[in-house]
């Protein structure tokens, strides 16, 4: 019976919405660049499978101890979307399937393979919006020093790069570009000569729980990295105040899914997640497995046709 009741437990915590919030939560804290442009929940049946994929592949970008539990399997979904106003939107989703049996083990944990699907998840909403950023952001090239990593470049000619960019987007009306992402080699150039000790930075008082860890505060703008997507140089920026896209999440149509419970604020950043949980006991009496399928359907759509950004292919030629 105590078996049993381990496994109950579980699944009310799934009625509940708690491994939602906990995929939502680490999503956001592990990619913060979702949680920099503001978000829309829409309602839309119109989707199109394109392919199902092996999870397996997934394996080597997942952290080291990342995984899924022994005995399980997994397989990825990924399809396209269009909404009744025109633009695409795509839907990642995993199916998950483990016996019942093995759920109720001591040593299974549910919370350990959500984690697993929610790391994948997020890099699928980070390069929908790094791939909108890439396609609109007005691409600035010239009057820049650049070669951030060389070993006659100051710290005063990255500043002096800077302020350059800062000033990109007055012919929009935007004062200054505040908020800059970076690939791997241009953040750590950027570290190793300004000296800057990066820390948490606080967005916004109205959106719960949204920070950000190891951002660097540079001549009044945050600087940090933008994720896997970003090539070595490659630096994109926008001011935070006057958003430079907006991403929209499809709700889910299934009445039975599970729901995040309201937290104020939280929902204004928290990524639209899916997940439904279910057992095929009634037919499949000697062995039953639980399927739990994760997923979420995302697009990203530029504000002022990509006005509002700028991008410089690569900062360190």
């Amino acid at each position: 019976m105590a078996e049993q009741r381990k496994y109950e437990k579980i699944f009310s915590d799934y009625l509940r919405g708690m491994y939602v919030v906990q995929a939502q939560e680490q999503i956001i804290h592990q990619n913060p660049v979702i949680g920099l442009f503001p978000k829309q929940e829409v309602e839309t049946k119109q989707i199109t499978l394109l392919e199902s994929e092996d999870f397996d592949k997934y394996k080597e970008k997942m952290p080291k101890g990342k995984g899924i539990a022994k005995g399980a399997s997994a397989r990825k979904f990924r399809g396209t979307l269009k909404t009744p106003k025109g633009f695409e939107m795509s839907t990642h989703e995993i199916e998950y399937t483990i016996a019942k049996s093995d759920m109720e083990n001591p040593y299974y944990f549910l919370s350990d393979e959500v984690s697993a699907m929610a790391y994948i998840l997020g890099l699928d909403i980070v390069e929908t919006i790094y791939t909108t950023a890439k396609n609109n952001a007005v691409t600035v090239s010239s009057g820049l020093n650049k070669d951030w990593d060389g070993s006659s470049t100051t710290y005063d000619k990255i500043l002096n790069d800077i302020v350059i960019l800062k000033k990109q987007l007055r012919s929009q009306g935007i004062a200054k570009i505040d908020n800059f992402l970076y690939g791997d080699g241009a953040i750590t150039a950027l570290a190793a000569k300004s000296q800057v000790e990066a820390s948490r930075y606080d967005y916004d008082a109205a959106k719960e729980g949204f920070y950000v860890d190891d951002v660097m505060r540079i001549s009044g703008a945050n600087h940090m990295w933008g994720g896997q997507d970003f090539t070595d140089g490659e630096v994109i920026g926008f001011n935070y105040n006057y958003p430079a896209m907006k991403i929209f999440y499809k709700k889910s149509a299934n009445p039975q899914a599970a729901t995040a419970p309201a937290i104020p604020g939280f929902e204004e950043v928290a990524p639209a997640i899916s997940m439904l949980m279910y057992d095929d006991e009634d037919t499949n009496l000697n062995d039953p497995l639980v399927t739990i399928k994760m997923g979420c359907t995302v697009g990203a759509v530029p504000i002022a046709k990509g006005n509002r950004m700028i991008r410089v292919a690569d900062i360190l030629g």
